[in-house]
């Protein structure tokens, strides 16, 4: 199943460029297990953190991984745009979660939306 793991850039940042990835692999370790998906390959919308730890992830368990980054030349509503091509190449999502994103709120409700297996971490940042 190709898994778009994706998430909240303020879970688990140390700092504007940093994470905390081995809290990140643990908590991704814990949703990936309770989503209960197979997986054959992640993919990415490029950002750092949960998107990054999935990445990570993918290479750790010799699994391919597609990243579809934003591209910011469309203004303000490539991260939305670029969503939506996420959702086109993914059969399921694992959304790393704090509660406010509303870049990852919008990708959960455009998966549920096409009926698509969603999972969702809900971590305080």
């Amino acid at each position: 199943m190709k898994v778009i793991i994706a998430g909240s850039r303020s879970v688990a940042r140390i700092s504007s460029r940093r994470w905390d990835y081995d809290e990140l692999a643990t908590i991704l370790e814990t949703a990936i297990q309770e989503s209960g998906f197979q997986i054959t390959e992640v993919i990415s919308g490029g950002a750092g953190g949960p998107d990054r730890a999935g990445e990570q992830w993918a290479a750790r368990n010799g699994l391919p991984t597609t990243v579809i980054k934003p591209n910011w030349k469309l203004g303000r509503g490539a991260g939305l745009i670029a969503n939506r091509e996420l959702a086109a190449a993914g059969e399921a999502l694992i959304a790393i979660h704090d509660g406010e994103s509303t870049g990852t709120q919008d990708m959960i409700d455009h998966m549920k939306a096409a009926g698509m297996p969603v999972h969702v971490a809900v971590v305080n940042a």
